[in-house]
């Protein structure tokens, strides 16, 4: 709920708030059925330690849909309303130009045993943001075998 009025207060239209991991851009090429199957049990047993929010229509991930000057001030403000909420920035924002008009941001924030991560790209033709937040006990748990179907 913090993260869903958070979004609504910086004005940031579309999207939902939901556990777990956000929409699939497309599956990893997986080794075999096998680990497929165990990278979809592990993701299904992860689902709630993780809340993920993007924008939801096509078209606001358009470069035509808006600045992406504007965005990234949505995101910041979206951010500084999570840090109102008691969030603490525990990596400041850092931006980093990206080809020749566009940038890079990252800022992460802590609270009560989450780490939330927000990635912003501002470059043409693809820019892109999300917000996901995780809770690092659950991640703490995961064996080495658990650890390397996420990496992979």
């Amino acid at each position: 709920m913090e993260l869903q009025e958070a979004v609504s207060a910086a004005g940031l239209a579309g999207g939902k708030v939901d556990s777990g991991f956000g929409s699939r851009q497309g599956a990893h090429a997986r080794a075999d059925a096998e680990k497929e199957r165990e990278a979809a049990a592990l993701t299904t047993r992860l689902t709630p330690c993780a809340v993920a929010w993007a924008p939801a229509a096509k078209h606001d991930r358009s470069p035509k849909a808006s600045d992406p000057a504007g965005a990234l001030r949505q995101l910041k403000l979206m951010l500084s309303g999570l840090s109102a909420r008691g969030r603490e920035e525990s990596t400041p924002s850092q931006e980093a130009p990206v080809g020749g008009d566009g940038t890079y941001s990252m800022a992460s924030y802590k609270k009560q045993g989450w780490i939330l991560y927000a990635p912003h790209l501002g470059a043409t033709p693809f820019g892109h943001m999300t917000v996901m937040a995780t809770e690092v006990a659950c991640f703490d748990r995961l064996t080495d075998e658990e650890q390397a179907l996420i990496e992979n």
